[in-house]
């Protein structure tokens, strides 16, 4: 019923998790939290793209074989910037 409660005595709320690996969540901010779990790095990817789109079964084999379109650039300091 509505006016029944449970008496759990006194919680206490870990200041630091105890499963390995979950440190990281709790050493950085909120935002930083948000970005690394929704939006995790891509780094390594324009190989992988340019890799697939290289395969004339990709609908944009065409597209990308006419106007040389390469995401990969090795020869700047972050190669997967465009």
């Amino acid at each position: 019923m509505d006016s029944e409660h449970m008496d759990i005595g006194n919680l206490v709320v870990p200041s630091s998790p105890s499963i390995k690996g979950l440190n990281v969540l709790y050493d950085c901010s909120m935002v930083e939290n948000f970005l690394a779990l929704v939006f995790p790095s891509i780094a390594g990817h324009a190989k992988l793209i340019d890799k697939f789109h290289s395969n004339p079964r990709s609908s944009m084999y065409v597209t990308v074989e006419c106007e040389k379109i390469m995401f990969l650039n090795e020869a700047s300091n972050d190669p997967d910037e465009k």
